[in-house]
């Protein structure tokens, strides 16, 4: 048995929020198509309003707490820490982002060596017509797929706790974006790194795995304009759709999966996915 566990947080605007759902309803989708007997659970808010229709099995909704800091990455943090503690947390799992395509079963990685798998990339300077770099572009650890061992669940939920705790201690900038990319790196005590292996390293009495981005969550290249994405690793098994690149998503599945959808007002997001492998002979209009 194993499980993918999707953080997802619509915005507050309606418009924007039935909108929103088309990304993780196909991120969903494409694993539950590879894998087989696969569980998907959608992990978000108390108070978000989830729609009919989606792909998820379960909901998994974590209490407010209006006490604590507040933005994005404390709620993700918090909420990656909340599930680890609950029943739902029985299975090896993949944390995943709304924004993601599954190419192959990347569940072989499980070989009861880590505790935490982390994936990693190298960081290497913005090439020419590509997007100007961020404070993302220069952390190490990409926060979009994350392994969890269930076999000793308290040493996961011990980790996602020491991630949420230093989340708390850096600047507030960091709570809105790229703190769950920071933490996971201190809290792994790499802070510094820039480059690993393979090898798991105990922290902590925790083992910590670090996997190629290349491998396992691939975000290709992207103009400026965000017009086209430029593929430089050959074998991903997932593709990571993350900023600008959202807006090739759909369309990727279509023409590299086969997979075939169509404009529906009553499915989530206004696309109904059709997630058998004929290849589609009308390309999906952009969202």
């Amino acid at each position: 048995m194993t499980q993918v566990a999707c953080f997802a947080i619509p915005p507050e605007n309606p418009e924007e929020a039935w909108a929103f759902w088309a990304y993780p309803n196909l991120t969903v989708h494409s694993f539950k198509r590879e894998i087989e007997g696969l569980r998907a659970v959608l992990i978000t808010s108390a108070d978000a309003v989830v729609p009919k229709g989606l792909a998820f099995d379960a909901v998994h909704r974590v209490p407010d707490d209006s006490g604590q800091a507040t933005g994005l990455m404390i709620a993700e943090l918090r909420s990656w820490h909340h599930f680890t503690e609950s029943n739902l947390f029985d299975r090896p799992t993949i944390l995943i982002d709304p924004d993601l395509i599954l190419v192959r079963n990347p569940f072989d990685v499980f070989d009861g060596s880590f505790d935490v798998g982390l994936t990693w990339r190298e960081l290497v300077k913005p090439v020419p017509g590509s997007a100007p770099g961020e404070i993302g572009d220069q952390q190490p650890i990409n926060a979009g797929v994350v392994f969890l061992n269930a076999d000793r669940p308290e040493k996961v939920a011990e980790f996602m706790r020491r991630c949420y705790e230093d989340l708390l201690t850096l600047e507030p900038h960091y709570w809105r974006w790229y703190g769950d990319q920071e933490s996971l790196l201190r809290a792994s005590g790499m802070a510094g790194r820039r480059e690993f292996d393979d090898h798991p390293v105990d922290v902590d009495g925790i083992r910590v795995r670090f996997l190629p981005c290349a491998r396992y969550n691939y975000s290709p290249l992207i103009s400026v304009d965000g017009e086209f994405m430029q593929f430089d690793e050959p074998d991903p098994m997932i593709v990571h759709f993350k900023g600008e690149r959202k807006r090739h998503m759909h369309q990727y599945a279509i023409d590299e999966l086969g997979m075939r959808m169509k404009h529906d007002n009553k499915a989530p997001g206004n696309v109904r996915i059709f997630p058998n492998k004929k290849k589609s002979a009308t390309l999906l209009k952009s969202l």
